[in-house]
């Protein structure tokens, strides 16, 4: 067992060695790849590109749609509690399980620009992380049963992560409006599942989800650089946060309360080989917190995830 932990955290410390460095890459490689920068350095130059600019925008709608799906690896640590009358939380991580470090996700993004300093989007992401362990170290309890210490544990949680924000560009950073800083407005959703069983002491009830949860408000900011004409690179910080507030909706016959937070630092790289078709990189980095409590019963869900993907659009 203690082989077994050292080449897991052996194999942890490489990923997020990885993980640092190819998030480099993508930062960097708009840079490097770029040949025919945005921004003109000369003088006459720069009154052609700015003349030139101002032409695209008159004869240009600015109307433009965009889809997105993608695809990433996880590097992820998930804790949770489903337990009548509360109880300990339950943290897969370190010497509590044999986590797994990798996780899959899967996303997909609707964009819409009605206007060259407006827009709106519709983001999906599908998280799906898996823990185990031959042998705890203590007692489960789940719901209204307990796993004795010593059994198995096949440890699952599902989310499926929802954002519809609206975008607002409130500044450009040079003259040809190739650097601009936007905000971000909107609401999130999140449907949680997770579910724990034992192959030594099976659950008849092994799975839960948050059933109660309402969505949530989300506030950002974010950097957009258009470093030449076919690679775009951008970087954003968002969150979101509730109090502990009533869901107008009864467990048991009492109130359902929830309290949400969430934290997300993005960064996204896009090449346009030509004007229809975009295939780009992105690295995340997420937290996520949601607590029920109502019957008696306390439900709470975190995670932290880092991951990095590549995507793959349509430009309309």
């Amino acid at each position: 067992m203690g082989s077994l932990r050292a080449r897991f955290t052996t194999l942890t410390s490489n990923w997020r060695i990885c993980s640092c460095l190819l998030l480099l890459v993508l930062l960097l490689a708009p840079s490097l790849l770029a040949q025919n920068t945005f921004i003109p350095s000369d003088g006459v130059s720069q009154r052609y590109a700015l003349e030139r600019e101002r032409q695209r925008r008159q004869q240009t709608e600015a109307v433009q749609v965009g889809f997105d799906v993608g695809g990433a690896l996880a590097l992820f640590n998930h804790n949770f509690r489903s337990t009548d009358g509360g109880g300990p939380d339950l943290h897969w991580s370190g010497d509590a399980l044999d986590e797994e470090p990798l996780g899959l996700m899967l996303d997909g993004r609707l964009n819409v620009r009605t206007s060259w300093e407006d827009g709106f989007s519709l983001e999906y992401q599908w998280f799906n992380l898996t823990s185990f362990t031959p042998g705890a170290d203590f007692d489960v309890k789940f719901g209204n049963a307990t796993i004795p210490a010593g059994s198995d544990l096949d440890v699952r949680s599902t989310m499926h992560h929802f954002v519809f924000q609206y975008r607002r560009d409130f500044e450009s950073l040079d003259i040809f409006d190739s650097q601009r800083l936007y905000g971000l407005f909107g609401f999130a959703y999140d449907n949680v599942r997770f579910s724990i069983n034992s192959d030594a002491f099976p659950l008849e009830n092994d799975s839960e989800r948050m059933r109660e949860m309402l969505p949530y408000p989300v506030m950002g900011i974010g950097y957009e650089e258009f470093v030449s004409r076919e690679y775009t690179l951008r970087g954003y910080v968002r969150a979101g946060w509730l109090p502990r507030i009533p869901t107008l909706q009864k467990r048991r016959g009492d109130d359902v309360t929830m309290q949400v937070q969430y934290y997300e630092i993005g960064f996204e790289n896009d090449w346009q080989p030509n004007p229809w078709v975009a295939i780009g990189a992105y690295a995340r980095l997420q937290y996520f917190q949601h607590e029920l409590r109502g019957g008696g019963v306390a439900q709470l869900y975190k995670m932290t995830g880092l991951s990095i993907g590549l995507r793959v659009g349509i430009r309309l």
